[in-house]
C-alpha cells in the first residue's frame, strides 16, 4: 500500500497553515511518496528518515519546497540507489545547505573554486608568449 505525503496531511499534523511550516518531522511514518511541496514556502528543514521511498522519482515532490536548507531521508531504500546523494543536490532547491547530516558544497559551476579566490596573481602561471 502507498503513503504519500501531501501538504493538507502536513496542515493536518502540525496545525498550521501551509506558508507558516518551518520545520516537519515524520521519521519511520512508512510514506512511500511525497506531493509537490511547492506551497511550503517556509519549510527549512524536512525530516523524512527511514521512511519507504523506493526510487527517486518518490521524492520528486520534495524538490519543489523553494527554501529548503535541511533534509534528513537516511534509511529509506532509495538512499543505497547509485548517485543518490548527487541526485538529491541536483534536484534540490540551492537553497539546500544540508543532505542526511552532511554539508553540501556549493556547485562548482556557481562559483569559483577556492583555490582562484585565493590565490595571488604572483602564483598563476607565466603566460608564454611566441
Amino acid at each position: 500500500s502507498t503513503m504519500r505525503l501531501t501538504i493538507e496531511r502536513m496542515m493536518a499534523l502540525t496545525g498550521a497553515d501551509v506558508h507558516e511550516i518551518a520545520e516537519f518531522s515524520r521519521p519511520r511514518a512508512q510514506l512511500t511518496d511525497v506531493a509537490s511541496l511547492a506551497l511550503c514556502s517556509a519549510l527549512l528543514s524536512l525530516d523524512l528518515s527511514g521512511n519507504r521511498f523506493q526510487v527517486r522519482r518518490h521524492l520528486d515532490g520534495i524538490f519543489d519546497a523553494p527554501s529548503l536548507e535541511h533534509l534528513e531521508l537516511l534509511g529509506a531504500p532509495v538512499c543505497k540507489t547509485p548517485q543518490y546523494r548527487l541526485y538529491v543536490i541536483a534536484h534540490a532547491p540551492p537553497s539546500l545547505r544540508r543532505l542526511d547530516g552532511k554539508y553540501v558544497l556549493p556547485s562548482p559551476t556557481l562559483s569559483p573554486p577556492l583555490f582562484l579566490l585565493h590565490s595571488s596573481s604572483s602564483a598563476l602561471p607565466p603566460l608564454l608568449f611566441p
